[in-house]
């Protein structure tokens, strides 16, 4: 048995992959959930009850060699929404760590870096320019951790993730299933760095063992970047579809969004006017031996298997 890992936003989908992966690596693992959480935790991991307050997070991790900070939001109606769950809830796992003497690993986003194109791949050097503000607060989050002194911490910038238990993608899915293949008129170019949740709870497993990862920053991503229209050809196989995109105009697009029609938010319109979501996962190789195996195709039929045996495809 491994030392005591807790891990923050265990109920939430990338949260619970992570509680998995490390409770089969031999980690004892303590989920922090909200007190009136209801939410079932995957079996073998230990429940704790917390606020995400520095020094409830300080009681409810006591024991824990390692903090994995998950919880965060990926959707809110503003600005300041962002910045008290998903800055400030970071101040308070980074505290609870230090207090601790826990290392954190923190769960950031590509959006933190912000938009670059297939052909210009972003990576762990650049100046950040995120875009959104979702990926602003993502920044920040970042930004409080070089910010206290003493504290070990690593940071992992997921790409875009899909997998079991996601719900962001699964609108695409459940248009797939119809054969409908709505496309931005704009997007042809747009390109995504894209990774499975497995892959990702493999990435964090890997720097959760890895001491010498401390104050560094990792992308992680499947090294083969798709397109959109590559993405919903992958869509159209998996569901045995013939791939008809229906081009859709920007107007259009802005107003969907507007409405919150679809899953797609004005952010997520925001991101569809760049020229694409593209990262470098060179330094994941080289500095932690990760790299992400699981392929778009392989994926997506995982993918859409889960949700059609929980009944999400409907």
């Amino acid at each position: 048995m491994r030392d005591r890992v807790a891990v923050t936003g265990a109920t939430g989908f990338i949260g619970w992959h992570l509680c998995e992966r490390l409770r089969d690596a031999g980690w004892n693992v303590v989920a922090i959930v909200r007190p009136d959480s209801p939410k079932p935790l995957p079996e073998g991991v230990e429940r704790a009850p917390a606020i995400l307050e520095a020094e409830a997070m300080r009681r409810a991790c006591r024991g824990a060699s390692t903090i994995v900070h998950a919880a965060g939001l990926t959707s809110a109606r503003s600005a300041d929404d962002y910045a008290r769950v998903n800055v400030e809830g970071t101040r308070a796992a980074a505290e609870a760590a230090r207090a601790l003497g826990a290392r954190l690993l923190h769960i950031s986003s590509l959006n933190a870096g912000g938009p670059a194109p297939v052909d210009q791949p972003r990576d762990e050097t650049q100046t950040a320019s995120p875009i959104t503000a979702y990926g602003l607060s993502k920044l920040h989050s970042e930004e409080v951790l070089a910010s206290i002194g003493g504290l070990r911490w690593t940071t992992i910038r997921p790409a875009a993730v899909y997998g079991p238990r996601d719900r962001q993608f699964l609108p695409l899915f459940q248009a797939a299933r119809r054969g409908v293949f709505l496309r931005p008129a704009n997007a042809r170019f747009f390109s995504l760095t894209l990774v499975h949740v497995d892959d990702v709870a493999d990435a964090v497993a890997l720097a959760c063992g890895d001491e010498m990862a401390d104050q560094e920053t990792f992308f992680v991503g499947h090294p083969v970047p798709v397109s959109l229209d590559g993405l919903l050809k992958t869509l159209a196989l998996v569901f045995d579809r013939a791939y008809r995109p229906i081009p859709v105009p920007l107007t259009l697009v802005r107003c969907a969004a507007w409405l919150r029609l679809g899953g797609l938010s004005g952010e997520r319109c925001q991101e569809l006017m760049s020229p694409g979501f593209v990262c470098s996962v060179r330094r994941a190789e080289e500095r932690l031996g990760f790299r992400a195996e699981i392929s778009l195709a392989d994926g997506f039929r995982a993918t859409a298997a889960w949700y059609s045996r929980h009944r999400w495809l409907s």
